[in-house]
């Protein structure tokens, strides 16, 4: 199991050097302890949470997104409802679990769906050329998008650098 901080700084929570560079620096905080004792916890009874990767945690308005390796969001699915509903109440708002890609194409179809899109493209904006990503759906899928355009931007941004925005066709 990797988690955003050491295992056992989480579990006996006296951080190391490292760690407590990562909370400093603000790419960690005490969600990461929270979400990290529920994970370590969980992992006791499912043992298939010891092979899962936690990439990074994001908050957004509407919830926590948990960004995990490919196929740990399998492992998350088998722990059940249980699981989320602890990680929901330990830090006080609703938990994603989403699964990172190289590409931030294929990422924004995995967080989108149901819903496919028309296009993925990416846009460059005068004068420096400065790029954004964006993703046309048809307009009778408005309705069936998950997450709102502000929160899809805060995500691909954090993870790729990138802002992101829909238009409907």
């Amino acid at each position: 199991m990797k988690l955003t901080l050491d295992r056992m700084c989480i579990t006996t929570n006296d951080l190391c050097l490292t760690c407590s560079k990562k909370m400093k620096s603000g790419e960690a905080s005490d969600i990461d302890i929270k979400v990290g004792k529920v994970i370590i916890h969980a992992s006791k009874q499912n043992k298939e949470l010891n092979k899962i990767t936690l990439n990074k945690i994001i908050l957004t308005p509407m919830g926590a997104f948990l960004i995990v390796n490919e196929g740990d969001k399998k492992r998350f699915d088998r722990s059940g409802f249980v699981l989320l509903n602890e990680l929901s109440d330990a830090i006080g708002t609703d938990v994603f679990i989403i699964e990172k890609h190289k590409k931030a194409e294929k990422f924004i179809e995995n967080l989108i769906s149901p819903v496919e899109p028309v296009s993925i493209s990416t846009v460059f904006i005068p004068p420096f050329g400065e790029k954004e990503i964006k993703i046309q759906i048809k307009k009778e899928d408005q309705g069936k998008l998950s997450f709102p355009q502000e929160t899809l931007s805060n995500i691909v941004e954090e993870l790729f650098g990138v802002k992101a925005h829909y238009s409907y066709t």
